[in-house]
């Protein structure tokens, strides 16, 4: 997948939609909450999360190497 592709080797300059848009490719659900959104799959333990930022501009790199991280665990299964 081209999106995954990008995310493990140039994290910096995504935007929260196009950090969504990986993770709903891969089947994970975002929950809205006030402060943060919460992306989490099925397939992981429940403890296995991230933490989405609300901003709409440009996000922190570390929002991406999370979501890699993730992703990572379930193609390893």
């Amino acid at each position: 997948m081209r999106l995954l592709q990008r995310a493990k080797y140039a994290p910096y300059g995504w935007t929260r939609n196009e950090l969504d848009s990986l993770y709903k490719r891969i089947g994970f659900i975002i929950e809205n909450r006030t402060k943060h959104a919460i992306a989490k799959h099925h397939d992981l333990p429940k403890d296995e999360k991230a933490t989405l930022t609300r901003s709409s501009g440009e996000i922190h790199p570390d929002y991406v190497r999370r979501a890699v991280e993730l992703i990572d665990m379930l193609l390893v299964k």
